[in-house]
């Protein structure tokens, strides 16, 4: 489907895409999407309240696309926004942007291919990591082409093998049904800071029927060193977590795939994100006295005792195979020594 075949079965496609200050990256996003092969979206674009030059630029790209609607909002967030877009939708499918993101050209005319051949309620594509030089790295490590339709059961009982692969619940690379969403009021959960991306796929995949992987790397997730999550302190990023975690393991549990090798991968998962909350604590913004700091240290511990992790988890880091050891003979103390010289050590450039 090239030059001249745009439209296949008429299926229209809602790009949805949140802003704020975005200013440096917009036309690097919107031009890989107003220039896309498939001509059949709309572009519904929410700026977020940006107080740099976005309004302006968005306005100007508005004015010569007439398939963007473009909305100016005050400051909400962004699951907010999203769910905004969502509403002002009229798509048969969605799919999320992010404004330091972009595509690749063809992205909607091979997932709305995908979604015809297959009857997809949901197509799982590939992703590339693109760093400060704009080097792409493709996320997909085994580096084998897959194309390939699930049921949720089939796919979910896969869990194993996509989980750390790809971000397997990340947002960008998926285009939705937005039958589904709609008839089941699906939205991000506007309370949630981290991980708002996981719950609304989870609550997703519990309501579709065929699921489409096509690996081919569309979606370009631009990110800098600095990474968003220890960008700013989160105090609430040990909640979060354990709500984001909560939603996916009830996903695995109620769709029977709650199995040895799901287990695993999934106790890896949770676990990796647990050793981050007590990482995080350590946020030069924290500001946490040494007491309050073993507390929350502590509180985490309890709960992922709680969790029965067997003390002979898999860890695939010396870091990790510490912090197991530390976590689960609840050496708080220690835990707090080994993360502050790791902190001293990494500062002084010899980490």
């Amino acid at each position: 489907m090239r030059k001249g075949v745009v439209f296949v079965n008429n299926i229209l496609v809602s790009m949805i895409i949140p802003v704020y200050n975005g200013e440096k990256y917009i036309h690097r996003c919107l031009e890989s999407v107003v220039n896309q092969t498939y001509k059949n979206i709309e572009i519904i674009i929410i700026n977020d309240g940006s107080i740099d030059n976005s309004q302006n630029i968005l306005d100007e790209f508005a004015n010569t696309d007439q398939r963007i609607k473009l909305v100016h909002q005050s400051n909400t967030g962004v699951s907010k926004a999203r769910n905004n877009g969502i509403d002002l939708a009229n798509g048969d499918y969605f799919q999320f942007v992010d404004i330091d993101d972009y595509l690749e050209l063809d992205t909607v005319e091979q997932l709305v291919k995908n979604i015809n051949d297959y009857n997809a309620d949901i197509v799982v594509f590939g992703h590339n990591k693109v760093g400060q030089k704009h080097a792409k790295e493709n996320l997909n490590k085994s580096n084998q082409f897959i194309l390939h339709s699930f049921t949720r059961a089939e796919y979910l009982d896969n869990f194993f093998l996509y989980y750390f692969d790809q971000y397997y619940f990340y947002i960008g690379d998926k285009i939705f049904s937005s039958k589904i969403v709609k008839e089941h009021d699906i939205k991000f959960h506007e309370s949630i800071g981290w991980d708002e991306d996981l719950i609304f796929v989870c609550e997703f995949l519990n309501r579709c029927g065929n699921v489409v992987v096509n690996s081919k790397p569309f979606y370009n997730y631009y990110r800098l060193n600095t990474g968003s999550i220890t960008s700013k302190y989160q105090p609430k990023l040990f909640e979060w977590k354990k709500k984001s975690f909560s939603v996916l393991k009830s996903l695995l549990i109620e769709n029977e795939v709650y199995h040895k090798k799901n287990v695993n991968a999934f106790v890896r998962a949770h676990f990796k994100q647990m050793v981050m909350c007590v990482n995080h604590l350590f946020h030069k913004d924290a500001n946490l006295r040494v007491a309050e700091l073993k507390d929350k240290v502590s509180e985490v511990i309890d709960y992922i005792i709680e969790q029965n992790y067997s003390s002979d988890l898999e860890y695939h880091s010396f870091d990790e195979k510490i912090m197991g050891y530390l976590l689960h003979q609840k050496r708080i103390t220690s835990i707090v020594l080994y993360i502050s010289v790791k902190k001293i050590i990494k500062n002084t450039g010899l980490l």
